[in-house]
């Protein structure tokens, strides 16, 4: 969980999760600010890696925001040679230092919120404009060309603009909650990966280390940017992702009819109308059936159309005629065709046949 379509799906999953358990509380959020929080959060998700002019999050804006990546990473830098321990490594620069700990997280979250106390709409307005910016930058990742600033830009200003009278309405004080929110879910992400992250600074997690990374065992960590996390993890990401805010969404406002049971109603009606107007094979059926079954209420009158039995009938065999025996039974009654045995050469092979056919009686 290291590169930016990651971070920016995860950082939105993190506060769909947290609207939905706060509506499971009893405290429901409206729907702008479950879909302005989850905008935020994700470029909070990206914020962190602004420690470093040449970082993906560094080229979201163009040169102001390398010269702030440039500035955020000699800070850091001079912030951990100041207050490293004796086991401390020496450090080039500062990325995944300072902006990658808690204590991070929480300024921002306050700087965030104070600066819209003080400012009012127009600190909202900068600060979804910032973070819907570094939330795109990171979709884009590598599909896109490192100077895509101007669809990026366009793209956060629409937003804003769009978003600009619900941020005008009303007080947006608590935005820096989900910026923070995305900066924790960042650090959460690269201690995933195999250098982990200094989350827990200036806590001694270990004799002599004040920048001790914390991270998942060896065996569990992954490679930043690697195959796994690209066609694995992401998807899932993706996925979680959907889920949550559809969940946030519909418990937000109970009147929107959740996009899970929409899907399932048109499988259900379409397995209606399509029985004995175009025929279904016997396996997906099965599965619409299961599927719809556990949600929607099914219809005990509707069957599911299965193909009749092919009927029985003679392989063609090349060669001489076959040898054919009419009998009688006993009584002499029914007449029993009997095709004793069909045998062809063609090309060495040889294929046989022996059945019997009884045909209804006079």
């Amino acid at each position: 969980m290291a590169t930016g379509p990651t971070h920016a799906t995860s950082g939105a999953a993190a506060w769909a999760a947290v609207c939905w358990l706060g509506a499971g509380a009893g405290h429901p959020l409206p729907v702008d600010q479950v879909v302005l929080g989850a905008l935020v959060c994700a470029g909070g998700a990206l914020l962190p890696d602004l420690d470093t002019g040449g970082s993906m999050a560094a080229r979201t804006f163009g040169a102001p925001t390398r010269l702030l990546g440039r500035g955020l990473g000699a800070a850091s830098a001079w912030i951990y040679r100041r207050t490293r321990g004796p086991r401390d490594g020496a450090r080039e620069g500062g990325h995944r230092t300072f902006t990658h700990t808690a204590v991070f997280a929480v300024l921002v979250a306050a700087v965030t919120s104070e600066s819209i106390i003080l400012a009012g709409s127009v600190a909202a307005a900068v600060a979804l404009l910032v973070s819907v910016g570094l939330a795109l930058r990171g979709l884009l990742h590598r599909w896109a060309s490192r100077s895509a600033v101007a669809s990026v830009s366009a793209g956060a200003v629409v937003v804003t603009v769009v978003a600009w009278p619900v941020l005008s309405s009303q007080s947006w004080w608590w935005l820096g909650i989900p910026l923070g929110l995305g900066c924790l879910v960042h650090d959460v992400g690269d201690a995933t990966t195999k250098t982990g992250v200094p989350l827990l600074w200036p806590l001694c997690l270990a004799p002599g280390q004040r920048w001790y990374p914390v991270a998942l065992p060896r065996r569990w960590r992954m490679r930043t940017g690697g195959e796994f996390e690209l066609k694995r993890v992401f998807p899932v990401v993706v996925l979680v992702t959907a889920g949550a805010l559809e969940q946030a969404v519909v418990s937000a406002a109970p009147a929107v009819v959740p996009i899970s049971a929409v899907v399932m109603e048109l499988t259900t009606e379409l397995r209606t109308v399509t029985h004995g107007l175009v025929p279904i094979p016997q396996p997906l059926s099965t599965g619409l059936v299961g599927c719809a079954g556990s949600t929607l209420p099914t219809r005990p009158s509707v069957r599911c159309w299965s193909a009749p039995p092919r009927p029985r009938r003679a392989d063609s065999v090349a060669g001489p005629a076959a040898i054919v025996a009419e009998e009688r039974d006993q009584a002499g009654t029914v007449p029993v065709v009997r095709r004793v045995r069909s045998c062809a050469r063609d090309n060495s092979r040889v294929r046989s046949d022996t059945f019997e056919d009884v045909q209804s009686s006079r």
